[in-house]
């Protein structure tokens, strides 16, 4: 029987190297067990090492300590810009464009964030599972866990910039075109091969060094700008050109209506010399061929005084309460506009195709959002909320463009369940609308702008609005705080076309419109029929106030050599929180939150310099503007 066992035994003996690898395994499995017990009870609340967001290592620090780094970090980052450069020619962006006299005007570039990055970078080894988790904190310790800051960039603003202070230096292209001799006779202008930004590069380039914390410069490089149209194709439609002019004058026709619902006909006869003028080649890249067609902005001019007398723009109904009683002042009227496209193709038709010497103006209708016959029973009885704001120490072009503004809003009737959207109730903002421009230091150039003075207008609307218990649907804060707009966080910003100030109405019946000045005081007030519903707006909560840094200096030819003008004042940056309450008649209580950030930002101002001068950056936060290079 013993030799039975002997035998057994012998059969199922472990080899030696599956008992050192197993051992091996358990060692290993100890060891790893316990490093990552280790790992996890020293990084407890920390970050695990080896993290790095936007180039700061926050390995080891606390989830506040972190946003505290990388806080100072992007203050550093916006306070200073960024360098874009073409050859030796620099120019410093910031983040915002500053405005000369009016804050309204200031245009954010770009921001960085980092709230949904430190998440991220934080939940690193902690927000999966257990085997998961330890394999990324082992992996930690000798792998580098790079992230990303968040980075939003105005592209159309950014792209105004470089434009303006760098298409100088391009090598200027020119398309293949038309020339008339002094005869008259039709020749052509060979295209010449010219540059343009890489604005596509440009961008990537930016938001790589922007969302990893790199302060180098980024250098701009210029693309190759080759003519669509060869002079060889171009030659072919010469003979063309030649039966077009033979035919003499063109006459575009069109039809208006007078005060006496009469149909008056109109006409503009398009001289040989304006036709001379709008005629120009284009690379059709459907049929991949040369074709002749007609300028737009020659076409638009040549139109321009037909369209004065058959346009007329839609009307909304308008309203004014006297003697505490609403009346109708202003009925609602259908618009009429010129529909250009539509108009230029029959035009180009006849005129290139050889077809009849006139073109008929096409028209559509723009109607009108109220309709008169549902305002019979308006239920407009009282007053319902309020909105102010003060616009004390104002220069006078900011006082002239808040008029202009409260006047295109006052009477104007939000219908139950309406959106009211701000810009599009202001309309057009130019020199034709009444509105007066503001210098905006973009770059190193001043570029004139209107819409200055519109922020206190939205300010006070949106006021209005928390106060009458509408239903807020886009709002946007400024991007530091502004002393008109005070206390900070009820303040809000538009410019055109985005962002916005956009309410609903959440009444069951209209509510009227009224603006006036009273003072130095921009005073809103929405007229209707109370529903029950209290609303309380509390004080807005301010904290996380952060320090700004030096007065910087900014040289400009815009001024006497040796003046100094301080247009900015330095702001502290802050968070808040303002706070809604609605009760509403059945017992409904709502409670919303508005959250505001405010970037801190240092005095600014502005030293004349002689234009001669050669104005360089220096490294006393001395930058360049408007200057002669």
């Amino acid at each position: 029987m013993f030799n039975n066992l002997l035998t057994i035994k012998e059969r199922i003996k472990i080899p030696y190297w599956l008992v050192i690898s197993l051992t091996a395994f358990f060692v290993l499995v100890v060891v790893w067990a316990l490093t990552v017990t280790i790992i996890y009870q020293l990084y407890a609340g920390c970050f695990f090492p080896n993290i790095k967001i936007g180039g700061v290592n926050v390995g080891g620090m606390t989830y506040e300590q972190a946003a505290k780094e990388l806080n100072t970090k992007v203050e550093l980052l916006q306070r200073q810009g960024f360098v874009f450069k073409i050859n030796e020619r620099e120019t410093i962006i910031y983040p915002i464009s500053f405005a000369k006299d009016d804050p309204d005007l200031i245009q954010e570039v770009y921001s960085l964030e980092i709230k949904d990055q430190l998440a991220r970078a934080f939940g690193f080894g902690r927000n999966q599972n257990f085997l998961s988790n330890s394999f990324a904190q082992l992996k930690g310790l000798f792998v580098e866990q790079a992230y990303t800051m968040g980075v939003k960039i105005n592209e159309i603003e950014l792209k105004k910039i470089l434009a303006a202070n760098f298409s100088e230096f391009l090598k200027e292209a020119e398309e293949t075109h038309l020339f008339f001799d002094a005869f008259g006779e039709p020749e052509i202008i060979d295209g010449v091969a010219g540059e343009v930004i890489d604005y596509e590069g440009a961008m990537a380039d930016f938001i790589y060094k922007l969302s990893r914390g790199d302060f180098g410069t980024v250098e701009l490089k210029k693309k190759e700008f080759s003519p669509k149209v060869s002079l060889f194709e171009a030659e072919k439609l010469l003979p063309k050109v030649r039966e077009i002019l033979q035919r003499g004058d063109f006459v575009l026709k069109a039809t208006t209506t007078n005060n006496k619902n009469e149909s008056l006909p109109q006409k503009r006869t398009i001289t040989k010399d304006e036709i001379k003028t709008g005629l120009s080649f284009y690379w059709n890249e459907t049929d991949k061929k040369v074709e002749l067609n007609f300028k737009e902005d020659v076409f638009v001019q040549i139109l321009q005084p037909l369209t004065k007398d058959v346009e007329m723009a839609a009307k909304e109904a308008r309203f004014k309460m006297e003697n505490g009683r609403v009346v109708e002042f202003q009925a609602p009227q259908i618009g009429v506009a010129v529909d250009v496209e539509k108009t230029k193709k029959e035009f180009e038709n006849n005129l290139i195709n050889l077809g009849y010497d006139e073109a008929l103006v096409y028209t559509k209708d723009e109607p009108t959002e109220t309709n008169i016959g549902e305002l019979n029973d308006m239920g407009i009885k009282e007053l319902v909320a309020e909105g102010r704001s003060n616009f004390s120490g104002s220069p006078s072009n900011r006082i002239h463009n808040i008029k202009i503004g409260i006047q295109a809003l006052n009477g104007l009737i939000i219908l139950p369940g309406g959106e009211f959207s701000l810009v599009k109730a202001l309309g057009e903002i130019n020199a034709q609308t009444g509105y007066l421009p503001e210098l905006v230091i973009k770059g190193n150039k001043t570029i004139p702008e209107y819409g200055g003075g519109l922020c206190q207008v939205a300010t006070t609307m949106f006021r209005l609005g928390l106060n009458g218990g509408l239903e807020v649907l886009e709002r946007k804060s400024h991007a530091y705080r502004v002393s008109y707009y005070e206390p900070a966080g009820s303040d809000a910003t538009i410019y055109l076309p985005q962002p916005d100030l956009k309410l609903k109405n959440n009444y069951a019946t209209n509510l009227l419109l009224q603006t006036r000045i009273e003072k130095n005081e921009v005073v809103f007030e929405f007229w209707g029929q109370k529903d029950g519903r209290s609303v309380e707006v509390q004080k807005p909560t301010i904290y996380n106030i952060t320090s700004p840094g030096p007065t910087q200096y900014i040289e400009t030819t815009d001024i006497k050599p040796g003046e100094t003008k301080c247009t900015e004042k330095a702001h502290n940056g802050a968070e808040t929180d303002l706070k809604r309450i609605i009760t509403f008649a059945d017992g409904v209580i709502k409670e919303e939150v508005w959250h505001s950030k405010y970037r801190p930002w240092q005095a600014v101002c502005l030293v004349g310099i002689d234009p001669n001068k050669i104005a360089t950056s220096t490294e006393e936060s001395i930058v360049p503007i408007g200057s002669a290079n």
